[in-house]
Order: structure tokens, then C-alpha cells, then sequence
């Protein structure tokens, strides 16, 4: 009488549990420098934001001589439009809230954190708020 030998196809139990296993590993390794790496570009378009806007406060004191009163309407002193200074009064972001703080002489702005941005931090300073002033001082100044 011959033998037959039948060879089966596929994965045992234990196969398939090593390989979820390496995966949840490769998964809990991954995924929080994924999320560090969201916080940063998220924070990087804030910076951007900031410093278009400084951009344009510096177009407008050379222009016109002050940076303007914070609350009122800017005068139509500069060759920029007024669709431009809007948005930089009301510049929006979901992850971060804008404000304008200005007193002719000096301004202030400032961008803070909404919602899950908040956990953003560089090494243990935590990146909210962001501020920029006239002076082009930056706080906090690591996660500039």
C-alpha cells in the first residue's frame, strides 16, 4: 500500500498571532511620533500665519507711520488692500485661535492652541500660546 501525503496550505493559529503581534508592536512604536509629527506641522502653519501677518503690520507702519489702533478700522493710508489687513485680523486656523493686540506704537499677536493641539510641545515647554511683537520677539522661544 502506498502513502499519500497530503500538503496543506495556509497559516496556523500561531503564525497569525506573531505576525498581529509585530504588528501592534510596529503600531505603538509608530503611532506617537505620527501624532508629535501632526502637532508640529499644525504649529508650523501658526508660525506661518503669525509672521504673514507681521509681514503685513510692518508694510502698513512703514506706509502710514503706525501699526494702528487695535479695534478700530486700519486707514487706507497703504497700497494694502483691505481684504489683506482683514485677514490678519481675522486670520483662522482649527487648531489655533488668532488675536491682534496693537496700540499704534507696538503690537502684539498671538495664536493659542484649540482643542487636541494643546498637548503640543517641544522637550517639556508646551507650544501655547505662540506670541510675536514688533520687536520680533518670539515666545515660547523653543517652539519657535
Amino acid at each position: 500500500m502506498q502513502k499519500r501525503t497530503i500538503q496543506q496550505a495556509g497559516v496556523t493559529l500561531v503564525e497569525l498571532m506573531i505576525v498581529i503581534a509585530i504588528l501592534a508592536i510596529l503600531t505603538a512604536i509608530a503611532a506617537p511620533s505620527y501624532q508629535q509629527f501632526v502637532l508640529e506641522a499644525r504649529r508650523a502653519e501658526a508660525v506661518e500665519s503669525l509672521m504673514n501677518a507681521q509681514l503685513l503690520l510692518e508694510e502698513y507702519r512703514i506706509t502710514c507711520g503706525s501699526y494702528g489702533q487695535h479695534g478700530t478700522t486700519f486707514a487706507s493710508c497703504s497700497n494694502i488692500s483691505s481684504s489683506e489687513m482683514s485677514s490678519v485680523l481675522g486670520m483662522k486656523s482649527d487648531y489655533y485661535s488668532f488675536a491682534l493686540t496693537s496700540s499704534g506704537a507696538s503690537y502684539t499677536l498671538t495664536a493659542t492652541a484649540k482643542d487636541g493641539q494643546t498637548e503640543d510641545k517641544e522637550g517639556s515647554t508646551r507650544c501655547s500660546p505662540l506670541t510675536l511683537n514688533q520687536s520680533d520677539q518670539r515666545a515660547p522661544a523653543a517652539c519657535w
